[in-house]
């Protein structure tokens, strides 16, 4: 993955709290979101989901390493 995105209201927290562990180990930048239905909204997908993983950035490159770097 290049990017891993998880959405701060997930409930209960364990669905992802390995997420930033298991990202920093591997060397994926890791963020956290405002809500899951944002994140899915992101996505392009028409439900709600607690993370997501980006795999093929395409256009997007570009915007996760400006806020990889921050």
């Amino acid at each position: 993955a290049k990017a891993v995105f998880y959405a701060a209201d997930v409930n209960p927290k364990e669905i992802v709290e390995n997420l930033k562990v298991i990202s920093k180990e591997k060397g994926i930048p890791c963020f956290e979101v405002e809500s899951k239905q944002k994140l899915g909204i992101s996505a392009g997908i028409a439900v709600s989901t607690a993370s997501i993983a980006v795999i093929n950035p395409g256009e997007a490159a570009e915007e996760i390493k400006k806020i990889s770097s921050k």
